[in-house]
């Protein structure tokens, strides 16, 4: 009964091992990995060759590299590293060259040809036999000592997992895993943080494999199926997909408690195929019981609360002495219909202010021509925006407006042209890369992290976060504390503009259409932008909405920021516009004023053409 007891304990926590990593890549940053079971095995594999000495009699004929007899310690951290290559090879691999929805069916593929390859080369990995008399890590295996060795290597992994499942780091996963494109569009690097997840995630399955093969002294490939992978999987789902306590509640209910106990039942049925897979049977039904009835699984993820409670608040300004009513009449000597002067949006952050229209040049793009199976989108167009105006692009539907833009955000690569950012060219750079030199644009569809909460989505876009980087990784909290504490502050400071100070701890996935487009304006002011591209910003919202956008954009423009918006409500481009392109058969037909374009024949004729 003792042996039997540390048995259970030694598999709680090694399997807890295996499955945070599995959480980690799928529950957290949305990667799924069906050969997972891949990485624990080579984590299992290196510690034995590690371990065993030269030469030894496996009693099959077989033989194995290595043998270099190196101390368990030592063993444990080899085969940590060659888990954490072994993931990040796979994932440079298969990231980037396939949609994320396949990487799934890629790394079962890997794990298939993992086995044939072992059962083709005897001699060099033992073959479909494997490898026995393998040393525990110097710890005995019928002892405590083993659990208090898995027990400290647990509460290792889990300060690790903590630097990126927690934190700034694990918001940025979660946005990832949530909405991909909209993450990219506030400057996360996608391909980056998922190699990051694999590295780390194969780390963590590696040392879970070495453990399992210093207990039982054996490695076996036939022990290694992707049953194992499923088993982790849904002790994941029921745990609580993405969070880091449920994963270990999981372990202890499905690897552990279903798993071993179900070997103590009794007999339900004299048909021995029916009474053999019982264990199949109960994980089966419990991965589909929590899918359909408890998604969210025993411990859900957690959704933090942030709040002004211990962070100073900032020094407001009047962004001007104008009111917002007097920024529509200032542009274009018409005055917005829900605008007033005691509008909440008098208030903004300390910028640079720019007075005087419009300044110089920032964006141009040139001759950018786009086609799709042989008609031209985009035919030969020309673009400027210049810092401190909106500029507006219009035209029917079909016109090429949405595809120039995509162009100039870089979601959209062109055939031929060139876009530049304040005289460097940015033609063939990523989008994520466009945002971190001040290129912002919004989506026509607006895409919240649904999962995070609305201040989380805000405090996402932020750049230039400590927490992301190698030295914020290693340093933890202390290292990034206190800008967290700023970004805090200006993300409640857009909630108390945009009147969803309320909601700031809700559920994005839970907010209105017209919120969601808020919350989509709110991120992109959150990254600072110097160019801000937006792709119908008042469509679907109500008349209030579309005023908070209106006054928030000129207020944003007054700061130099240079802002161009595709957008169908005329009105609204003529009461926030200096300057308005119109567009039609993917070229550039006129430009001047709101006011000016309305008496243009040309303009009227694309209209009713289009």
């Amino acid at each position: 009964m003792r042996y039997y007891v540390i048995l259970l304990t030694v598999y709680l926590g090694i399997d807890t091992i295996a499955a945070w990593g599995l959480n980690l890549e799928y529950g957290v940053a949305g990667v799924a990995n069906l050969g997972y079971i891949l990485l624990i095995a080579a984590g299992g594999y290196t510690y034995a060759v590690l371990r065993l000495p030269h030469a030894v009699n496996l009693g099959t004929g077989a033989s194995y590299i290595g043998g270099l007899s190196w101390p368990g310690w030592a063993s444990i951290l080899g085969a940590l590293v060659i888990g954490a290559l072994l993931g990040g090879l796979l994932g440079l691999v298969a990231v980037r060259r396939i949609r994320l929805d396949y990487f799934a069916l890629v790394m079962f593929g890997f794990e298939i040809l993992a086995w044939t390859l072992v059962g083709a080369f005897p001699n060099f990995l033992g073959g479909q036999q494997g490898l026995f008399f393998i040393s525990d890590p110097g710890v005995s295996n019928a002892s405590w000592d083993y659990v208090i060795l898995v027990a400290v290597v647990c509460v290792v992994v889990w300060l690790v997992l903590r630097r990126f499942s927690g934190g700034p780091v694990g918001r940025t996963l979660r946005a990832i895993r949530d909405a991909p494109a909209a993450a990219a569009g506030l400057g996360k690097n996608l391909f980056a943080w998922r190699i990051v997840v694999q590295v780390v995630g194969g780390a963590m399955a590696a040392v879970s494999g070495a453990l399992l093969v210093g207990f039982i002294g054996a490695w076996s490939p036939p022990a290694w199926t992707s049953l194992e992978t499923l088993l982790f999987l849904t002790a994941v789902i029921v745990g609580g997909l993405g969070s880091d306590a449920g994963t270990f509640v999981g372990t202890a209910v499905v690897p552990v408690l279903i798993v071993q106990g179900v070997q103590f039942l009794p007999a339900v049925s004299s048909i021995p195929q029916l009474s053999s897979d019982g264990t199949m049977m109960l994980f089966s039904l419990a991965t589909l019981g929590f899918l359909f009835w408890r998604s969210q699984g025993i411990v859900p993820e957690r959704r933090p609360k942030v709040s002004l409670a211990n962070v100073a608040p900032i020094q407001r300004t009047r962004i001007g002495s104008s009111a917002p009513s007097e920024y529509h009449e200032r542009v274009n000597g018409v005055v917005s219909p829900n605008s007033s002067p005691n509008s909440e949006f008098d208030t903004f952050e300390q910028l640079p202010r720019r007075r005087g229209g419009a300044g110089p040049v920032i964006l141009r793009a040139e001759h950018v021509i786009v086609s799709y199976g042989g008609v031209k989108a985009v035919a030969d167009v020309g673009f400027e925006a210049a810092e401190g105006e909106v500029t507006g692009l219009i035209g029917p539907n079909g016109a090429g407006k949405s595809t120039l833009l995509r162009v100039l955000r870089g979601t959209q690569p062109p055939d031929s042209g060139r876009v530049e950012l304040a005289g460097t060219d940015l033609t063939r750079v990523p989008v994520h890369r466009r945002v971190r030199q001040g290129l912002v644009g919004t989506s026509q569809l607006a895409e919240p992290f649904a999962r995070l909460t609305v201040i989380e989505n805000l405090l996402v876009a932020a750049q230039d976060q400590r927490a992301e980087t190698l030295r914020g990784l290693v340093a933890g909290r202390p290292s990034w504390r206190r800008e967290e504490s700023e970004f805090v502050t200006r993300a409640h400071e857009l909630l108390d503009r945009f009147r969803l100070a309320g909601k700031a701890n809700d559920r994005a996935g839970t907010l209105s259409g017209g919120e969601r487009k808020m919350l989509d304006v709110m991120r992109a002011f959150m990254a600072r932008p110097r160019v801000l591209l937006m792709d119908e910003p008042m469509a679907g919202v109500t008349p209030a909405i579309c005023d908070r956008i209106e006054t928030a954009l000129l207020e944003l423009a007054d700061t130099g920021v240079a802002i161009v918006v595709v957008e169908h409500d005329l009105a609204s481009i003529g009461r926030i516009c200096g300057r308005v392109v119109v567009m039609a058969v993917g070229k550039v037909i006129e430009t001047g004023r709101m006011s000016e374009l309305r008496a243009s024949e040309a303009v009227q004729q694309a209209y009713l053409n289009g």
